[in-house]
């Protein structure tokens, strides 16, 4: 039981070391975890278990001195056993859970859930992501949104039961508790004298470049309660907008009867990405800081940023 949701644990012919296969009765989204020793046995011929050639997203997971924040790599394949194959050669991995979901599951969705997987887990911050790069976004059919979106909040109910909770949002008390005690390189942050705030009048935004509070990582970080325009202009660009659409339904905006705002600072790849976001599209005024004047393009040129990663483009 997770909450009170009952799920169903297969062990093939009760061997205890073997994958597992769990789900929910009802539901046609299926999970199996293996150690990384035994996971080749998710190809092996056997009925109703054999992986081999079907659409699948994964997460490889390495648990670290932290339990509470494992290392964790998403991916998405239709070659499985190829895949695992490569990934027992170069990845430090103890074990793996690979989604399938035979009535929704092709090439495009599971690229759409692989980008919305890494999303979730980068922004909970319970996970490190092994991932050189983010997945690059995948944009679905709006008719297949819906469905998707369905799928990976099951992903998350199943990730809990398993004891990975990946999906979840950090308590604001977790999350001072966790920058508290990151040792790694800090960023940028409002309020010091070398980091201006810009304003993106006539919006009402306001944002800073390389990094924000509590060490967000990207290119510029937008303030909450920054309002955003409620109508996406004709010439919008088709990820900008599905972006608007995904953070709202993430709750990071919130929208009432008159306006569109930011429930939380959050970071953009960059300050051209958060502009046309909080716009709506891509004319208009450039974020100026109310101080100086000077616009964010030109204060980048003269403060280069420093090394870090960079956010996942959203």
């Amino acid at each position: 039981m997770t909450d009170d949701v009952q799920i169903e644990v297969t062990l093939p012919q009760g061997d205890s070391d073997a994958p597992r296969r769990i789900k929910r009765p009802g539901s046609s989204l299926v999970a199996f975890t293996s150690s990384k020793d035994r996971s080749l046995d998710l190809v092996a011929p056997s009925p109703g278990w054999n992986l081999a050639g079907r659409p699948v997203v994964y997460l490889l997971i390495q648990p670290t001195h932290d339990a509470t924040r494992p290392i964790v790599y998403v991916g998405e394949t239709e070659h499985l056993e190829q895949r695992l194959l490569k990934h027992r050669r170069t990845k430090n991995w103890s074990e793996i859970i690979v989604f399938s979901q035979e009535d929704l599951f092709d090439k495009a969705c599971c690229r759409y859930l692989e980008y919305r997987a890494h999303w979730k887990i980068n922004h909970t911050d319970r996970a490190e992501l092994l991932n050189s790069k983010a997945p690059e976004l995948s944009l679905l059919e709006r008719g297949r949104r819906g469905p998707a979106e369905t799928t990976l909040k099951a992903m998350g109910l199943l990730l809990s039961f398993i004891k990975y909770p990946l999906f979840e949002r950090l308590s604001d008390i977790e999350r001072r508790q966790r920058h508290a005690a990151n040792s790694g390189p800090q960023f940028f942050t409002p309020g010091r004298r070398d980091v201006p705030t810009f304003e993106l009048a006539p919006a009402g935004a306001r944002g800073s470049a390389t990094g924000g509070p509590g060490g967000i990582a990207g290119d510029f970080v937008v303030y909450a309660p920054s309002e955003v325009a409620s109508s996406e202009q004709a010439n919008c660009s088709e990820k900008t907008a599905f972006l608007r659409w995904m953070l709202e339904n993430e709750s990071v905006l919130q929208r009432t009867d008159s306006s569109l705002s930011f429930t939380t600072n959050h970071a953009f790849a960059s300050q051209e990405l958060a502009r046309e976001f909080v716009l709506g599209g891509p004319n208009g005024p450039k974020w100026t800081s109310a101080n100086t004047g000077q616009t964010v393009e030109a204060w980048l040129n003269a403060n280069p940023h420093p090394n870090r990663p960079s956010d996942d483009g959203n």
